[in-house]
């Protein structure tokens, strides 16, 4: 019976799976060309919550950006969920 809700459940998630992959191997893609490692990549995908921030990310560290910079644009690429969570308020 558990075998079967696994590979149910598994079914279900394949697209959300695929798409990890492709935005995945494209960052990897874009790091790779920003001259960075495996070990970056890795630690970026453990670290960073904001998975756009993931991209944005390579632009500061190939740029050099300042610690402050790149604070200030998290808090600016994720300031959006401000506005998601604006629509969930009920009147």
């Amino acid at each position: 019976m558990r075998h079967e809700v696994v590979k149910k459940a598994f079914v279900k998630t394949i697209p959300v799976m695929a798409g990890y992959l492709v935005l995945g191997i494209g960052f990897g893609i874009l790091l790779h060309d920003a001259g960075y490692g495996i070990l970056w990549a890795l630690e970026m995908s453990l670290l960073i919550y904001a998975g756009s921030m993931q991209y944005v990310g390579v632009g500061l560290l190939a740029g050099g950006a300042s610690i402050i910079m790149t604070l200030v644009t998290t808090i600016m690429v994720n300031a959006r969920h401000l506005f998601y969570s604006i629509s969930m308020i009920n009147s």
